[in-house]
Parts: C-alpha cells; structure tokens; sequence
C-alpha cells in the first residue's frame, strides 16, 4: 500500500468508519504512514501522543513529532504547535518560539496562522508592533479564504487605521468576508449600503442585509433592523416588529438595544410604559459599559418623581463622564461647591441652596444646547489648518478652545450684568456684586487663587458670509470648516447603529480586544447664544431665586467664609455668563462650545508670546457633508485647494469632505 492508503486505512480504524473502531491499530498506522513520508500522518499521531488517545500519553513525543512534521513543511503541525506554546499547552509559554512556528506555518500557506500571526503584529503581542506587516499578513490569509481577515482589511481601510481610509475597499473586503461566510461583514456591509459609503446608498439593500444578519442571530444587525423599523429607514415605520427585533438583540447582548428599549418603555413609545423595565434594561446595558445607557439612568435617578436619588444619579453622572462621555458632564456636581463644604463649617444651612444653584445653571445650560441637524461653520487661519490636518500625522481634526479674554469684544461675558430692567425680579444686583468684588482683581491674586477661567470656541449657522469673513475669516484671507453634528436633546435616548469591530480568532483567544472603535469620536456640546434682553431677564429671574437664599445667609458669616463663597459664585456661574451676548452682535447666530478650565489643564500654544487653550476630541471631517470653503481673498485660491484636497486625503477624510471656493464678492 502507498502512504496514503495507509494512512487513509489509519483513518477508518480512528473513526470505526468501515471498520471496527480500534486506536491502538490507528496509532501503529499513522507511525507507518509517517515512516513512509505522508507527513499528515505525523500530526495525527502527535496529537494521539499529546492527549493519550490509542497510546501511551507522552507529551514530549508529541512535540517532537510536531516539530518534525513543522520542519518538513507541515503547516497545520506549525500551527499546531504554535498553539501550544501560545496557551502553555504542554509545554512552557513562550511567546517568540509560537510567533516563529506561526510563520512556518505562513511559509506553508496556513490561511489561520496567517491571520494569527498578522493579529499578533497588528497589537505588539510579544513581538515588535508592525501594522505594514500585519496588513500583508492579512491579505495573503485572504488569498488563502479567511474570512475574519478580510472582514478585518475591511476595518482598517473604513477606518483608515494603517491604510489611508477608502470606503469603496472597505466595501469590496466586507462583501468578500461575507461571501467567505463571516456573519459579523453583514451587518458593517448594511450600514454601509444605508449611509452611501463606499457604496451608492441602498436602504433596500440595507435592509436585506440586516434581515439576513438577523437570521443570523447577529445581535448589531438585529439592533439595526429594529432602528430601521422604529425610524421607518427606506421601510414603513412599525413600532411593533422594532421592539420585537430590540427584544431578541437584548436576548443576544446588545447593550445598544437595551438602550433604545428603555428609552422606548420610558416613554410608552410603541409598548405599554413601564420604568421598572426601562430601568432594569439600563441596568443590563450598564454592566456592558455602554455609556449612553449608564448616563440615561442617571438621568432616571435625576428627574423621576419617584425613583429620584441623587446619590446613585451622581455617581452614575460621574461615571459615564469619567469614561467619556460629553453631556455627562453637564450633571456633575461643581467640584469648587464641594470642596467648600469640606473646606468651611457651618455651612449646612446654604447647602441646599447652593444644590439649588446647580440645578438651576444646569436647567439653564440645557435650554442652549443645540439640537438642529444644519452643518454649522467655524472660521479660522492657514496656520490652524495645518495643525488640524497636518501633512503627515492622521487623527489631529480636532478644534482648539482659546481663554475667552483673548476676544476683542469687551462686553464679552458682561452681557447678562449689563442688562436694564425695573422688576425687582429681574434685579442682577447681586450677580454683578460677585462677578465685581475686589478678590478677583489683578492686584489682589496670587496665582494659585485665580478661579477657572473660560474656553470657548466659536461656530455660526453661515459658512460664507461677507461680514463674517471679514469679522472672524482673516479678513477673507482665511477659511471656513463646515460640519454637521448628531442632532438630539440632552435627554434624547440613543438608538446609534452599530458597527462590529475588529474581529479576533476563536482558537487562539487570549489574542483579544476589540481593537478598533468604528465609531466617531464624540463631538463637543454646542450651546446656542442668546442675544434678546427677553431671554437674559428670564434667566436673571431664574438665577435670582437660589442666589436671593443665598445672599440672605452671607450677613450671618464671617469674612473668610464670605469670601470662599464669592469665590466660589463666580466659579460656578461663569459658564452661563458666557451664554449671552449683546444684541448688536445677533446676526452671527453663534453656537460654541464653552469649558471652564483650570490653569493645570490647559497648553500654550505656538505663538511668541503662547496663548493658552485647550482641544476637543478628534471629530471633524467624518460626516459626508463636511467642507472647507476657500476665502475671496486667499492668494492662489488653486494652490490651496489642492493643499487642502492632498492634506485631507493623507489624513483619510477623502470621501467625506470636499473643497470649495467663496462666493462672496469682496470688495
């Protein structure tokens, strides 16, 4: 007999296929089948070795016979062993020795070790990080037919983690990760065929893709199915089948789901309303981490008549804003409010009215955010053009917030102080009490008692416009950044479609991480100015109520105490100041972003003397209707577009933002 008819012989008396099942003999055969040269053989009997299956159990034996088999070009015996010194199978851990078998394994055409071993560059795993070489990795894995590895090209390209970022590839490696099986490539192929990118945008081919995802028990499919029936994406709108498909996507684990499900209990939106379920649906999506859910339960705790308790709400608020998340923020307790009631005893009878304040400026915060879906255009330089997208380096598309004392306006944060009125009511007497007492001048501040100061950063509702080219646009010589932001209200329950991520191998599982967000980065709030006296006497009155209490307990203290309390009014009321602006300046319709910041926490920037700022997360430029419209008198208006195409391009924000000139006239 040949080799192979052995060790096919071999086979049949390991499985009792044609014959009485006996090891012992299938053992004897595969030694004689390896004698003979068949080096699948050797595997076999290697792992009959290693597990006492038929024979003797002789681990050394079976590594032997693994390397053997590895050294005469076995890839699945390469693999094999890899896999054993990779999970200290066996044998000691050792991570080099795995890595060098996984590229014997490679250098035999193993699609897995292939993939593997592209992972295991792709994080540093063990070995020096090297994304060039994890990317040839996982294109010859694809030549071979790994599906997990083109699903991951087709990340790294949307993404443009390595590769400059090409959503028309990201698309062919999706459909190719699908067509090869990969259930996970179905759900970012949807979303693609859904937003237009990469692809002519389809809905029905979205949702054909997301029903089949779901058939699939893909739990980001299912969840996208459900957001396209509840928002009637390209299908009717039908509440019934949305919750039905959230409901089996929470069964499946996804933590998106039960965000969107609570929301929908919360508000009797297509179910019977119930907040014992909403609230326990948060609860589950919490404990995934998902921060939309953790910061809606604490909104629960906030304002709910019955379930309110401020302690869980605060330590829920400062737990998603701890991870990152932006509106979070907005309910955190005033650091300076705490630390005075530590600091100074006998304060309890303002505390409540201090809580009040809080509550009041949040209340007051919350009515300027922004919520409109129109793109909305910051107007800036060429220098600050070449660090927001620099020639080489990618993720630098953020926007800096400069100290406001900085801006050429000198009524600029004086507004609501300015106001006349004749009702007592509106009396901001005491507001610009705290804002003029002596403790804040330069002459008497030390460094280290200079409160929080503001940072802001400026956007308008008009991206080209003759008076604010010449007001904010370099006197036209500069440019203008148009983006969108996601539109919603500060207690808006998300219903975000999901990506999958990076995917990872089963076998070789401590290789894990979701390694890449598809998500986008979280923008900054926007709060919308307001200029109309009607709405800063409103606000007057608001704060008037909380600041009266307050004002009446300051007869009955100390100096010292008094003045901590200035100190800490100007602190704690200085971002609402910042809010208004006099009415002259109404036709900007300016929306910004504003942080109080503390000197710890801030840069210099490039300037001789520097001037301080600080930065907001990398978001801009990932929407599709993004732009950059030239000035009307930037000089070599051609030079700088394609500068500004050729940096955007580098930087992976090609398919997503185009380059226009001005059309204004400029005298």
């Amino acid at each position: 007999m040949s080799a192979k008819e052995i060790f096919d012989l071999a086979i049949n008396y390991y499985f009792g296929t044609d014959v009485k099942k006996n090891k012992e003999k299938a053992a004897e055969l595969f030694e004689e089948a390896a004698n003979a040269g068949y080096k699948f053989a050797i595997n076999n009997l290697a792992f009959m070795y290693k597990n006492g299956d038929g024979v003797k159990k002789d681990t050394e034996k079976a590594v032997m016979l693994l390397q053997q088999a590895a050294d005469a070009g076995n890839g699945n015996a390469a693999y094999d062993l890899a896999e054993m010194y990779f999970k200290a199978d066996s044998v000691p851990l050792d991570m080099k020795k795995s890595a060098q078998l996984l590229q014997q394994s490679v250098d035999a055409n193993h699609p897995t070790a292939a993939y593997n071993l592209a992972l295991m560059n792709y994080d540093g795993i063990h070995i020096e990080k090297n994304k060039q070489k994890a990317a040839i990795l996982l294109q010859k894995s694809v030549d071979l037919g790994n599906a997990k590895a083109a699903y991951n090209l087709a990340v790294m390209y949307q993404t443009g983690d390595y590769f400059e970022q090409d959503l028309q590839q990201a698309a062919v490696f999706y459909q190719k990760s699908m067509d090869l099986g990969y259930d996970e490539a179905i759900n970012n192929l949807a979303m693609m065929y859904k937003d237009g990118e990469g692809v002519e945008q389809n809905l029905d081919k979205a949702f054909a893709l997301c029903q089949q995802g779901a058939k699939l028990n893909n739990s980001n499919a299912t969840n996208n199915l459900a957001v396209m029936y509840k928002n009637g994406d390209g299908i009717s709108k039908d509440l019934k089948k949305a919750v039905k498909l959230f409901q089996q996507a929470v069964k499946l684990g996804n933590s998106n789901a039960m965000n969107t499900l609570a929301g929908m209990y919360r508000n009797g939106n297509g179910v019977i309303k119930n907040m014992d379920q909403a609230v326990d649906l948060l609860q589950q999506a919490s404990t995934l981490d998902n921060l939309d859910a953790i910061y809606n339960l604490a909104l629960i705790y906030s304002h709910d008549d019955i379930l309110k308790d401020r302690k869980k709400s605060i330590s829920l608020f400062t737990e998603a804003a701890g991870k990152g998340h932006a509106r979070a923020a907005l309910h955190m307790p005033h650091k300076l409010i705490a630390q005075l009631f530590n600091k100074l005893d006998k304060l309890d009878k303002l505390e409540d009215n201090f809580l009040e304040l809080e509550d009041t400026i949040r209340a007051i915060k919350e009515r300027h955010i922004y919520t409109k879906k129109s793109p909305l255009a910051h107007f800036t330089s060429w220098p600050a053009i070449e660090n927001i997208i620099p020639e080489t380096a990618k993720e630098n598309n953020v926007l800096r917030l400069y100290n406001v004392d900085y801006m050429n306006d000198p009524t600029e944060g004086r507004s609501l102080m300015n106001v006349k009125s004749t009702s007592s009511e509106n009396s901001n007497v005491f507001l610009n009490d705290i804002f003029e007492n002596t403790i804040f001048s330069n002459e008497t501040n030390t460094i280290n008692s200079v409160p929080p100061s503001i940072y802001s950063l400026y956007f308008t509702e008009s991206s080209d416009r003759l008076d604010l080219w010449r007001a904010y646009g370099n006197d036209g010589d500069g440019f203008s950044i148009v983006t969108t932001f996601p539109s919603g209200g500060i207690e808006e329950i998300s219903s975000r479609q999901t990506l999958d991520t990076f995917a990872k191998h089963i076998d070789m599982n401590d290789i894990q991480k979701n390694h890449l967000n598809t998500q986008p980065n979280t923008p900054p709030i926007l709060f919308h100015v307001f200029y109309d006296d009607k709405n800063k006497l409103k606000t007057i009155e608001r704060l008037n109520i909380p600041l009266k209490k307050i004002e009446d307990k300051l007869s009955k203290l100390n100096e010292v105490a008094k003045n901590e309390i200035y100190y800490v009014l100007y602190a704690t009321l200085l971002e609402v100041m910042y809010l208004y602006k006099d009415e002259q300046y109404s036709t900007e319709r300016e929306v910004r972003v504003i942080q109080a910041m503390s000197l710890d926490d801030v840069k210099l920037d490039e300037r001789k003397p520097g001037r301080l700022y600080c930065e907001t997360t990398p978001f801009l430029f990932k929407n599709a209707s993004s732009k950059i419209v030239i000035g009307p008198k930037v000089q070599d208006r051609r030079v700088a577009l394609w500068n500004l195409r050729y940096r955007l391009k580098k930087n992976g924000f090609g398919d997503t933002t185009s380059v226009v000139f001005s059309d204004v006239n400029y005298r």
